[in-house]
């Protein structure tokens, strides 16, 4: 029944209007949990009704559940309800609380506004209220105000509460995959060896590679899945590994045993539309409120943790430009985040040259390039690496068979290891399985519908196991057969030769780079102007160093990296060909002088002469035995450049080289120039033509010119030449082999 108060303010034209219910709860937790008061909400349906609204004009507006409310612009029922309300459609509106229709005075009253110019009503359970009237805005402003103060001082105590508890470790918090709650609510080590063999090979793996990427990479490669937890009520999962996991798992301090609160903090923003955003943003770690050391078992301890998060912060590509990265990468540049200035400290940049396979080494400090003023130091670092690796060398071959014995050790290892999280999944879905047949034995069989999803279940449980058996059956064939102690004897004498296996083309470069960041920590190198020489300070794994000298090549020298090579290559090459063709030939392989200029005739002439290497001399010519270039031969045969070389590929034309990318030499014979002739023999047909009539493919035709298998040439000519090929001579006892397998 509605007083007289009530009956009063509700007039005809507001109930031939809509009325709206706003139904809203804050978070999924609630709406999941607090079915009661979402129930409450939907009865103000009746309460609409007793007012006099018909029920099929009676709106509900339930689009915010699970919505927060201190972000209007997420709020689109409610947007949906004050767009009603300014266009007149809104008689009144009902809610359970009139305070929660906003969460700030701003919008709150905004609202009150809009209603007393749209003459809208708003009734929650203590009343109606008419917006027109003084005492009832005054009291509906009363109490948005203290509703808001309500909700700070509320806020406010539950935070210290919260902060008040954390200060002591026992706070709980949703704990990361591979940690769980006891019965005493003390954080613990997953009871699942799966998960915790899981979480250790992610620690492992980064102990050893030094990147999380790399990690991602060696788990992807293996086939090998990670545990999720999604939510903290929610179960284990299994999925596919991805480099976010990872760095989630290496970036958590709860794996390292320590308790922390405050990693992050919530932040509001607006974007172009004005539209207010929240989210959470991470705190540096000296920020952090609580951090508690040792408060549960860890898989690793807190000094590796720190260490993990600098050579994380290494890493990474977001630096500044003053900085270069440490992290292992492809290229050639075997120093590669070893390499610092020894003037100023910072890390140095490779360079890689456009041609020729040069490296170069420079410094960018904060006051040179960053603010255009030029850099630091800018040194080649050909010769430089050559000294470092023969410091390695001299090094490691006292320790070689320690360090061949280590390695074998280590590979045996990781691949048990592997294995081991192989298994732990196969046990992991065999008892899977096992589970879902109980399910199915237990199911009555005239229930046939649960009995077909319960056997497709049991089925897809099957074929897990199957998977998994079958990856590790991969794996074991894959996996080479542990040597024995007379094959490890031998491979310890094979440790001493260490050069040969770094010089071996199966090391890689990135295999030589990670030998030189387990024995040096960084090198540093000055240059000193005056002497030209380079002084390496070699910082060891272990905190010795060393200092060498390496000395480089002085401006205008016309000599590259190594001497003995060139000197040589140029030496042979002098004997057939003149100093431009010799200057073609290092351009096009890359070759460039200590000053990074490119040979030119006269850099080469400079070359011979200070290596006392005699200039080319025309050898007399064999008669019948030309020898052209390959230009040359293009000329003499009416071809392009590229048909010759195509043809030098294929082995069509005959000739040397005396070096890579020197000229050609090549011998045109009799034969080759008839099968090059401008007219075709009679017989001699074009591919197409030649396939009609034998009665075979193209491709077929094709693949016996290919393979000599049946006469050739090119004939014809502009558009029409092309190879021709002989269907009417049958000499050949190849051919008519074939010819005859066609006919029959």
């Amino acid at each position: 029944m509605m007083d007289g108060i009530t009956t009063t303010k509700i007039k005809r034209q507001h109930v031939e209007r809509l009325a709206g219910i706003y139904v809203r709860q804050s978070t999924y937790y609630q709406v999941r949990v607090n079915t009661a008061s979402t129930q409450v909400q939907y009865d103000l349906f009746a309460r609409a009704v007793s007012f006099g609204w018909p029920r099929e004009r009676v709106t509900i507006y339930d689009g915010d559940l699970a919505v927060r409310g201190s972000v209007p612009s997420e709020r689109q029922s409610f947007g949906q309800l004050v767009s009603d309300v300014g266009l007149g459609r809104l008689g009144i509106i009902v809610a359970f609380d009139a305070t929660r229709l906003a969460r700030n005075n701003a919008d709150w009253h905004r609202l009150l506004d809009m209603c007393s110019i749209c003459d809208t009503l708003v009734a929650d359970l203590d009343g109606v209220y008419d917006l027109s009237l003084y005492n009832d805005r005054l009291l509906l402003g009363l109490k948005g105000t203290m509703s808001e103060a309500e909700h700070h001082l509320i806020r406010a105590r539950m935070v210290a509460g919260m902060e008040k508890k954390a200060e002591s470790g026992e706070l709980r918090k949703r704990l990361p995959v591979g940690l769980d709650y006891d019965d005493e609510g003390l954080v613990q080590l997953h009871p699942d060896e799966t998960i915790r063999h899981a979480v250790e090979m992610v620690f492992v793996k980064f102990r050893e590679l030094g990147t999380a990427h790399q990690v991602y990479r060696h788990l992807q490669s293996q086939n090998l899945l990670l545990p999720v937890r999604r939510y903290s009520w929610s179960k284990v999962e299994w999925q596919a590994p991805s480099y976010l996991a990872v760095l989630y798992i290496l970036r958590n301090p709860r794996y390292a045993g320590a308790y922390v609160y405050g990693r992050t903090k919530q932040v509001r923003t607006v974007d172009t539309e004005g539209k207010i955003h929240i989210g959470q943003a991470t705190v540096p770690p000296s920020e952090w409120k609580v951090v508690i050391k040792d408060h549960h078992a860890g898989y690793i301890s807190w000094v590796e943790f720190e260490e993990n998060q600098c050579k994380l912060q290494e890493n990474t590509l977001m630096r500044p430009r003053s900085e270069a990265s440490a992290v292992l990468r492809g290229g050639r540049g075997l120093l590669q985040g070893l390499m610092r200035c020894g003037v100023c400290g910072r890390r140095m940049y490779v360079c890689y040259p456009a041609t020729g396979d040069s490296v170069r080494y420079s410094c960018a400090k904060k006051s040179g390039v960053v603010e255009g003023q030029g850099v630091c130091q800018s040194i080649g670092g050909t010769r430089l690496e050559r000294a470092v690796v023969e410091a390695f060398l001299e090094a490691v071959q006292p320790a070689s068979m320690e360090i061949a014995v280590a390695a074998v050790d280590e590979l045996e290892r990781s691949e048990d290891a592997v294995l081991q999280q192989l298994e732990d999944q196969r046990q992991e879905a065999r008892y899977q399985a096992e589970r879902a047949r109980r399910q199915y034995d237990a199911v009555e069989p005239e229930n046939r519908k649960v009995a077909r999803t319960l056997e497709t279940t049991w089925n897809e449980r099957l074929a897990r196991v199957t998977e998994i058996e079958e990856r590790i059956e991969r794996y074991r064939g894959q996996r080479p057969t542990p040597i024995t102690s007379d094959e490890k004897e031998r491979l310890l004498r094979l440790g001493m030769e260490v050069r040969a296996i770094w010089d071996a083309p199966t090391t890689s470069t990135r295999d030589k780079k990670q030998l030189l960041r387990a024995v040096f920590e960084a090198v540093f190198v000055r240059m000193e102007r005056e002497t030209r020489q380079a002084c390496l300070t070699l910082a060891w794994q272990g905190g010795a160093t060393t200092e060498i000298k390496v000395q480089m090549p002085r401006v205008g020298e016309h000599s590259v990296m190594d001497d003995n090579e060139l000197v040589d290559e140029v030496r042979r090459m002098a004997e057939y060909f003149t100093d431009k063709q010799i200057a073609r030939s290092l351009v096009a392989r890359g070759v460039r002088t200590a000053s990074g200029l490119p040979f030119s005739v006269e850099r080469v002439g400079a070359f011979r002469r200070r290596h006392d290497i005699a200039m080319c001399v025309p050898q007399p010519v064999a008669a019948g035995e030309p020898v052209y270039t390959a230009r040359d031969a293009a000329r003499e045969l009416g071809v392009s450049l590229v048909t010759v070389l195509r043809w030098l590929k294929e082995g069509f034309l005959v000739g040397d080289q005396v070096v890579p990318y020197a000229p050609w030499q090549i011998r045109l014979p009799d034969s080759v120039r008839l099968k090059t002739a401008p007219q075709a023999p009679p017989g001699w047909l074009p591919i197409r033509q030649a396939a009609r009539v034998l009665g075979v493919s193209s491709r077929t035709v094709l693949h016996w010119v290919q393979s000599g298998d049946i006469e050739a040439m090119l004939g014809g000519v502009g558009r029409r030449r092309g190879i021709r090929v002989n269907v009417a001579d049958r000499s050949s006892a190849r051919q008519r082999e074939l010819f005859e397998e066609v006919t029959n």
